[in-house]
């Protein structure tokens, strides 16, 4: 029998059925932050218990478990109170820790920008702020501690006037590059395309697909199945043969009970999202839980105000479906990344969503204005092309944003 567990996770069931997908998720989560091996322990409630979450019973099972198993770290599936977090860690006499710090320490972790390092840290800055006596035991363990990578192993050294002023000093770096990007975002001539979703549910994987059908393949972004992938978001211009082009947007992907500190830490990344001219959202129709992702997904789309931004569903991974699968929404396509299935489908829809804003002229252009045909080369669609005596004959296809520019060669009809 395995008895070599690095963690037990406790999770409350319900009664609403999801209790297999939580404990599941959790678990996960907890395989993300390397714990691989988890005992697991439920209780069923109506609700958690104020002081100590799950009943005092369960509390001492949880503690035989721990010394059986020799495992020094309990997590549970919900945000703990800072009294239930000091009650709990004081009658176990063992680290305990939530979910959102679980979650707060895997961004940590995969955190390599300076921005998103900025965003982690004042996240578990404010998580940890209310909670410093609660989490004595968990910031005490130096080097190798769980939230080694993170702020937390130096807290026991610093008092709350000084955490105040760190969380002050990176909501103030927040803004300037928050400032940076308002600035580059307003510089964009293209439409831009957001690419949101559950983590995990392929949101990279599709815009590798893109890149690869229609970019340098060089350019595509980091992909892997696991939670949290990355957390950088990744810009790539889309180019289609008639020159017609959009930016594509990848961005952190969600998951169920998101710290609030982090959505909000995360928002100057998440700003690409509210700026959009469409958003995909991504769904993993094979998890059957696809419902309840659609419905965190669109939580936190509204707690951003993306209301009034046109949502297109893509229903990705049909190629692990067992029957037939259909979409409840109107505005939906069902997708395969991974084999290709409706990608161009999918390319020619967001083409239809936001751009299509071309116009098929024949023109008259002179020897002399020769760079104007370069210029078409580069940014248009040229259809045909023939040289006369004194001007050159073209017929293309341009964008309406370029049209003034040779508006006088047009061709009379």
């Amino acid at each position: 029998m395995e008895n070599n567990y690095d963690a037990i996770i406790v999770t409350i069931d319900y009664g609403d059925g999801l209790i297999d997908y939580y404990e599941k998720e959790l678990a996960n989560l907890c395989e993300a932050n390397d714990l691989n091996n988890v005992y697991k322990v439920r209780q069923k409630l109506d609700k958690p218990k104020v002081g100590y979450y799950v009943g005092i019973g369960k509390l001492d099972e949880i503690k035989m478990i721990a010394t059986s198993y020799d495992i020094e770290l309990v997590i549970f599936n919900d945000e703990l109170s800072p009294s239930q977090l000091r009650n709990i860690e004081n009658y176990l006499n063992l680290e305990v820790i939530d979910r959102s710090m679980l979650i707060l320490n895997i961004f940590a972790s995969r955190a390599k920008t300076n921005e998103s390092m900025i965003e982690v840290a004042l996240a578990q800055y404010k998580y940890m702020l209310p909670r410093l006596v609660g989490l004595s035991r968990s910031l005490s363990r130096q080097g190798g501690g769980f939230n080694a990578k993170g702020p937390g192993e130096t807290q026991l050294e610093l008092d709350r006037r000084k955490i105040e002023k760190r969380i002050y000093k990176l909501e103030n770096d927040l803004k300037q590059i928050n400032v940076s990007r308002q600035n580059r975002i307003k510089k964009r001539s293209d439409k831009t395309v957001a690419l949101v979703g559950y983590t995990n549910s392929g949101k990279s994987k599709i815009m590798n697909a893109l890149i690869e059908m229609f970019q340098d393949n060089k350019k595509k972004v980091f992909s892997k199945d696991m939670l949290f992938a990355t957390l950088t978001t990744s810009n790539r211009k889309i180019t289609f043969p008639d020159n017609q082009s959009f930016i594509l947007t990848d961005t952190v992907g969600f998951v169920s009970k998101l710290p609030h500190h982090l959505v909000n830490s995360f928002k100057s990344t998440l700003q690409e999202i509210t700026e959009s001219d469409l958003i995909l959202h991504i769904i993993d129709c094979a998890n059957p839980n696809y419902k309840l992702q659609i419905d965190v997904t669109n939580k936190v789309l509204d707690e951003l105000g993306c209301k009034d931004i046109p949502i297109l569903y893509v229903y990705n991974k049909c190629d692990l479906l067992d029957e037939q699968f259909f979409p409840e929404e109107e505005n939906s396509i069902m997708i395969s990344a991974k084999t290709g299935f409706n990608l161009r489908l999918l390319a020619n829809t967001i083409k239809k969503e936001i751009l299509n804003e071309v116009e098929t002229v024949e023109l008259l252009i002179p020897y002399d204005k020769a760079n104007l045909v370069n210029k078409l080369k580069e940014n248009e669609n040229i259809l045909k092309i023939e040289y006369l005596d004194t001007s050159i004959n073209i017929l293309a296809t341009i964008q309406n944003k370029n049209m003034h520019i040779y508006e006088k060669y047009k061709k009379a009809l």
